[in-house]
């Protein structure tokens, strides 16, 4: 079982770590074109003026969404309370917002954010505990703030999708927090399920909402499976439904293996100095 690391020991592993991570061209390629990205909806966001333009001159807005008038307090407060419903939208809801992922997909998730939220209260401490309520706050908080600023003017416009990148944020700095301040035994059986587990669950979420989605556009959300499959539906991706069920399968399966493979390999590497422990001290 894990124990939380004394806090006030720095973890020798993180300097050096963003030092390897720094002298690896993959690492700058990433950030560079994260940033072109960013750079670039900048860029269009302030070219188009779409969003502030709404907020400036309403009457002459093309188009008109639901709340426009309403005071931005009560743009924060409907955004607040609908913050689990929007984090749907941020783990599947699909074609015109009609088509959310089956309930197992959304359990799959469920389960396993929760799971990180409630290790990281329960075994975070000190600075660690603070940075992990601050992107919880940022993923809760941010949301009801721009729809207030926003909603007198341009009414209800968020979507769950638009805090995907936060959500991302929150369970990465989760993750690396309880990393930097847990300790496990890198033999632990039950991390090794664990981590085959998860894997083979979120594997199995993404190929049933990929399904599902799928068959929204090609037979409808309520259509034949078989006629999907092996009949002819009224509209069908390139190559066939079945190769690219197929295809999304394969990639699944090795991502799965790549995630088990990995785990593997940092798990041997924890254990060699251990082992050269043991040897030195017999």
């Amino acid at each position: 079982m894990g124990a939380p690391r004394d806090r006030r020991t720095p973890d020798p592993r993180a300097a050096p770590l963003i030092r390897e991570l720094l002298r690896r061209r993959a690492v700058w390629i990433a950030a560079g074109v994260v940033a072109a990205g960013a750079l670039f909806a900048v860029g269009w966001t302030l070219g188009s003026n779409s969003l502030y333009n709404a907020v400036a001159n309403p009457d002459s807005t093309p188009q008109h969404f639901p709340g426009q008038g309403t005071n931005p307090l009560s743009g924060f407060w409907i955004t607040f309370v609908r913050t689990i419903e929007y984090a749907h939208g941020a783990i599947g809801l699909f074609g015109w917002l009609d088509t959310p992922a089956p309930p197992e997909v959304f359990f799959v998730w469920a389960a396993l954010i929760g799971a990180l939220l409630i290790a990281a209260v329960c075994l975070l401490r000190g600075r660690f505990l603070v940075f992990a309520l601050a992107l919880l706050g940022a993923y809760v908080l941010l949301p009801p703030i721009v729809q207030a600023a926003y909603i007198t003017g341009g009414g209800i416009i968020w979507q769950g999708r638009y805090a995907l990148p936060l959500l991302v944020c929150l369970c990465v700095g989760l993750a690396v927090a309880l990393d930097h301040t847990v300790t496990i035994a890198p033999a632990a059986r039950w991390l090794r399920r664990l981590t085959l587990i998860s894997l083979v669950a979120l594997a199995a979420a993404q190929f049933y909402a990929f399904e599902s989605t799928l068959r929204r556009y090609t037979v409808g959300p309520t259509g034949s499976l078989k006629t999907m499959l092996i009949g002819s539906p009224p509209w069908s991706p390139p190559g066939g439904v079945l190769l690219w069920l197929l295809l999304t399968a394969a990639l699944l399966a090795v991502g799965v293996w790549l995630g088990v493979r990995t785990s593997r390999s940092l798990r041997l590497e924890a254990e060699l100095p251990l082992n050269r422990a043991v040897d030195s001290a017999v």
